[in-house]
């Protein structure tokens, strides 16, 4: 039996004409979002003040969350679990947005349906965060329980996705992306 990686199922799902629709969504969602010139402009001067795009670095907020709401809820914290969901949830917003940001300047085709599956996964991930915050809040502490687990699922997925989005084209990413020790001192000059 043949053993497939992740990184041909990604590239796979990349080629797959059937997430056209769900760019057209994404789309569509990105156009909404970030048409009022205070949105962009304010994520153009984030961007230029901090040199870098601003979407990886928010993505550690609501995925890190997540990941702790699960973990505290697991040792019988309930509140503060609801607290990190509640902090997944607002954190999300400006990830989603900056995402959106870095979508619209995707133009590769396969790289944008990826993009799309990265943001229905993401979306998945919070709304089944956000559903479980108000299970928990209801007293059904075992579904809010459940539905959180899910949504880091979810994060995951969607983390694999925007990381072969951004790793998956590099000439080292074929050998898990280690970079031999010349290549890191020629990088750092």
């Amino acid at each position: 039996m043949e053993y497939t990686t992740p990184r041909v199922l990604v590239d796979r799902l990349g080629e797959n004409p059937s997430l056209d629709r769900c760019v057209q969504t994404v789309d569509g969602l990105s156009d909404r979002a970030l048409a009022a010139d205070a949105v962009q402009q304010a994520l153009a001067g984030a961007q230029a003040a901090s040199g870098t795009p601003l979407h990886p670095a928010l993505v550690h907020f609501p995925i890190g969350g997540a990941f702790s709401a699960a973990v505290v809820d697991a040792v019988g914290l309930g509140a503060a679990a609801g607290t990190l969901s509640a902090f997944t949830a607002l954190t999300a917003v400006p990830t989603v947005v900056t995402g959106l940001a870095d979508y619209t300047g995707i133009d590769d085709r396969p790289a944008r349906r990826l993009a799309a599956a990265h943001f229905a996964a993401a979306a998945t991930g919070t709304s089944l965060v956000v559903v479980s915050l108000a299970a928990r809040l209801v007293g059904a502490s075992g579904l809010a329980r459940l539905l959180l687990w899910g949504g880091c699922a979810a994060y995951g997925a969607a983390g694999m996705l925007g990381g072969h989005l951004v790793y998956g084209d590099r000439p080292d990413a074929a050998d898990g992306g280690d970079l031999d020790v010349e290549d890191r001192e020629s990088r750092s000059d």
